[in-house]
């Protein structure tokens, strides 16, 4: 996906590629193709870090050819992995978990959240003030079909109400969740992180209940085909490199990273005037990056996954049935590739950050 770069792309990248140490990029013909499937239908906050990358060259410099293809949810992402027609994507376990029992094979192999990215959030002026305050109110979620519907029963189970189907209003995300909860047509929303965002781009703030035993076990990250992992190695190596290094450029330079977000991706600017949509920009991408492990790591282990918080988290799903078995954490994660991930220049990335 060597996208075009326009004036500020091209300038940042060649500020990069001219830094001490930097290797040129390789010929697009030389590359080796990685397709990554979204699990959005359409460019969202949350592929930042491919734009930015894409926009300062880091993945011509790995020698990678990253094609973006998009879909319908984390299922269909899952399934266009099982048979082999993409090697990588960013999501939730929940996916691969079904996916398994189907033949799915492959691993997580860098995490994306530190937290679960799973919750119920009301209005902050919602009369609703405890998670005991939902019993008989009406959630809204993005579909039934949806794992924000498992843990917001978990959620629920928790404080002593028992859920059912009744109480889950399916509304979308976005512009139709934000509507459905500002004119009451649901007292509450069960949702993703990124599909919180929605709110306070609207103007909307909010209160959130989180659960109870996995809130702080991130739920997700980079899945790797078991394909691509023997096939695309130092590939899959090059594009995970060049998305820490991407990550890290949003945390120095947020607005920068937006303005490349925008040119690689424009039907995602919204607002007027330049000041309102940075404003709208920074907004949601300040919620969004609230939920990822800051960079550096000292220890260079970013993107590491604790098996011990995947096991908490299958265990949750399994009681709430939404899987039979619980799978080994051990055929759900891998750190393998978390060393050359983290095998980065910080010192340059901030330089280049730092330049006008």
């Amino acid at each position: 996906m060597f996208l075009k770069k326009l004036a500020f792309a091209g300038a940042m990248a060649a500020a990069w590629l001219a830094s001490p140490g930097m290797i040129a990029p390789v010929a697009a013909k030389d590359a080796t193709q990685v397709i990554y499937q979204s699990a959005a239908s359409s460019p969202t906050i949350g592929i930042i870090p491919i734009g930015v990358a894409d926009a300062l060259g880091f993945f011509e410099e790995e020698g990678v050819e990253l094609e973006v293809r998009y879909g319908q949810g984390g299922p269909m992402a899952a399934q266009i992995l099982a048979t082999g027609n993409a090697d990588m994507s960013q999501m939730t376990y929940e996916p691969f978990i079904k996916g398994y029992e189907q033949g799915l094979r492959g691993k997580y192999v860098l995490a994306s959240w530190d937290i679960l990215i799973y919750y119920i959030g009301v209005p902050a002026d919602s009369p609703i003030k405890t998670v005991e305050d939902l019993k008989g109110k009406l959630i809204g979620v993005p579909s039934m079909a949806s794992a924000s519907v498992t843990i917001a029963r978990s959620i629920l189970r928790s404080a002593g109400i028992t859920p059912d189907d009744s109480i889950f209003q399916p509304v979308g995300i976005s512009a139709s969740a934000v509507t459905a909860l500002t004119r009451g047509q649901i007292d509450a929303y069960a949702s993703f992180h990124s599909a919180f965002a929605s709110f306070p781009r609207a103007g909307v703030e909010m209160r959130y209940f989180r659960h109870p035993v996995a809130a702080n076990i991130g739920n997700g990250g980079y899945f790797v085909s078991q394909k691509a992992i023997e096939e695309k190695h130092q590939a899959i190596q090059g594009v995970l490199r060049a998305l820490v290094k991407a990550q890290y450029f949003i945390s120095l330079a947020p607005e920068k990273a937006i303005r490349l977000y925008w040119e690689q991706y424009p039907t995602t600017r919204i607002g007027g005037s330049e000041e309102e949509a940075m404003a709208k920009a920074m907004s949601e991408l300040s919620f969004d990056q609230a939920s990822i492990v800051p960079l550096p790591v000292p220890d260079q282990t970013y993107g590491h996954v604790d098996p011990k918080g995947v096991e908490t988290y299958l265990g949750v799903l399994k009681g709430e049935g939404y899987i039979d078995e619980t799978v080994p954490a051990s055929e759900v994660v891998d750190d393998q590739f978390i060393k050359a991930a983290n095998e980065i220049d910080f010192d340059a990335i901030r330089a280049l950050a730092e330049r006008d």
